[in-house]
């Protein structure tokens, strides 16, 4: 209907502007990196080139590392709430135990 097709545009017009500004916070970042210090403006596509954006594609092997065997890794972070928050004899723990088991192998990228 009408009122859903607006809704899914305003989504995406909002998601177009949140964009533009994360390209904005990464923009600065790169020119507060180099400042020249004659004070002559600074070339955007060199910045570019040069400095890199604070944010970096891990591996697949890092990421496996991440979330199996960092202590803030999803993993964990799953274990940790299921013992404070299920019983010693609950589905949840039993299933996630044999996870665990099934995929034994994952910890092996923590070394």
């Amino acid at each position: 209907d009408a009122e859903g097709y607006s809704a899914m545009e305003q989504r995406i017009q909002q998601l177009a502007q949140s964009l533009s500004r994360v390209g904005r916070v990464l923009d600065r970042h790169r020119e507060n990196y180099i400042v020249k210090e004659d004070g002559t403006e600074v070339n955007s596509e060199f910045l570019r080139n040069l400095v890199h954006t604070p944010l970096s594609i891990m591996s697949d092997e890092e990421v496996v590392k991440w979330m199996w065997g960092d202590t803030k890794g999803v993993v964990h972070t799953v274990l940790d709430m299921m013992i404070q928050h299920f019983p010693h004899d609950s589905t949840l723990r039993y299933r996630f135990s044999a996870i665990m088991e099934n995929y034994n192998i994952l910890p092996l990228f923590c070394e």
